[in-house]
């Protein structure tokens, strides 16, 4: 069996998802080639299955000539699989696009890749749910649960949190609650900030660590909020591997106050370093910490603020010792490869 993917390795460094994915896949004796902007298009043809993820990546470029170019390509793409007979996968991370510019170019992708699948991958029943909202019916198309994956074993080391601390500046006493990732409007970080700021302890400390890409309005938003709280360390920039573990060690709490979400790599992140989390009560959230337990995930509704912090701040207090880890079996790689294959496996027979 031939698998074209789009990405495989491409977003590695931003998400190693597909990268551990295929990692696996090909483990199970399946051949998985990435198809990237490169490749010619027409040696899809050879394919037996094409498994595209963010389908409406290409509209995101921010040249706007790269950008229809590149969406065309996939159209075309999608046209030449119609012809050959090559099922197409789609996993859905996102049941709708989180960034809101170009809603035209992406829509008409999206709509041609849902017109056009032999299967979709969830990665949550919740998600599965939202999908008929958009995407209506999808009873007579193949449709598997397979979930995310953990990032054990990917990510550099553990390391101590009192290390950690004294590497990045940071007092060995106190408690630190972490935001981390790339920082977009529907994340909800200036409310968490603001949230944050009513807490009255000068012990605690509130680390909002990633990039606002090219958000300048909420980059200036968000420094000008930590600026009136010394206690608010607000780091603008893309981390590297080795950055993102040292700040998720050095914490005590990630919080993820986010106002929309299907599904969260960040929350694995934190999990797979054990790290206990705040999170916003939506998409595959409930789902995942029926898996890990409550002791590690706690949930909220609505917007964050004050009193959902302090809550959590006292629960945290209650909480399993540094020295355990969550049970991230349900999120195996191996497992989830081998649920992967066996849709390929069953369309491909049709």
């Amino acid at each position: 069996m031939k698998i074209f993917a789009t990405p495989v390795d491409a977003n590695r460094a931003l998400n190693p998802y597909t990268f551990l994915l295929y990692q696996h896949v090909r483990k199970l004796g399946v051949s998985v080639t990435e198809f990237s902007p490169r490749t010619p298009i027409w040696s899809l043809k050879n394919a037996d299955i094409w498994h595209i993820h963010w389908p409406e990546s290409e509209a995101n470029r921010p040249n706007i000539l790269l950008a229809i170019i590149g969406s065309i390509r996939v159209l075309l793409a999608i046209v030449l699989c119609r012809l050959y007979g090559v099922k197409i996968v789609w996993t859905v991370h996102n049941i709708e696009p989180h960034e809101k510019t170009r809603k035209f170019l992406k829509g008409l992708v999206s709509r041609a890749v849902r017109h056009c699948v032999s299967a979709l991958i969830f990665l949550s029943h919740s998600s599965h749910r939202d999908s008929e909202r958009v995407f209506g019916d999808t009873s007579k198309i193949p449709c598997r649960i397979i979930p995310h994956g953990h990032y054990r074993d990917v990510y550099p080391k553990e390391i101590n949190r009192v290390d950690a601390r004294l590497r990045l500046g940071l007092d060995e006493q106190g408690t630190v609650m972490l935001f981390f990732g790339q920082i977009r409007p529907y994340k909800n970080v200036p409310q968490l900030i603001k949230a944050f700021a009513r807490l009255e302890n000068d012990e605690l400390r509130l680390v909002v660590a990633g990039s606002t890409g090219n958000c300048t309005e909420l980059s200036s938003l968000i420094g000008e909020l930590s600026n009136k709280d010394r206690r608010v360390i607000f780091v603008d920039v893309f981390l590297s591997d080795e950055q993102l573990a040292l700040w998720i060690c050095a914490a005590d709490l990630v919080v993820l106050p986010f106002r929309d979400i299907t599904n969260s790599g960040s929350v694995f992140l934190a999990l797979s370093y054990g790290r206990r989390i705040l999170a916003s009560n939506k998409g595959a959230m409930a789902e995942i910490q029926r898996c890990v337990g409550k002791e590690w995930m706690m949930l909220f509704d609505g917007d964050v603020n004050a009193e959902i912090l302090r809550k959590a701040l006292v629960e945290k207090n209650l909480a399993v010792s540094q020295s355990t880890r969550p049970d991230l079996s349900e999120f195996d790689w191996q497992k989830i490869a081998e649920r992967t294959v066996g849709l390929y496996r069953d369309i491909t027979r049709k």
